[in-house]
């Protein structure tokens, strides 16, 4: 939740945590040119830099807070032992 957007590769379960252009930049995996892309553009344009920035650590607040994570982990075992 440091305020800054994220830069990562498109695998795995990345895309659930990192919103496209939104919270963050997704590159394809291997692709040294495209992340080479998504941090000079993201240097170049302070305003998304903030504005993803500002975001992704809303969304972090939000969804991986304390409360946030011991709720749902609450609501995942009371359905497994319903």
């Amino acid at each position: 939740a440091s305020g800054r957007p994220i830069v990562a590769s498109d695998v795995a379960a990345i895309a659930t945590a990192v919103r496209h252009r939104a919270t963050g930049v997704l590159v394809p995996a291997g692709d040294p040119t495209a992340l080479a892309a998504a941090l000079n553009e993201l240097v170049a344009d302070p305003g998304a830099r903030l504005r993803m920035g500002q975001a992704a650590r809303d969304e972090a607040l939000g969804r991986f807070a304390l409360d946030a994570c011991a709720g749902e982990f609450c609501r995942t075992l009371g359905g497994v032992y319903a």
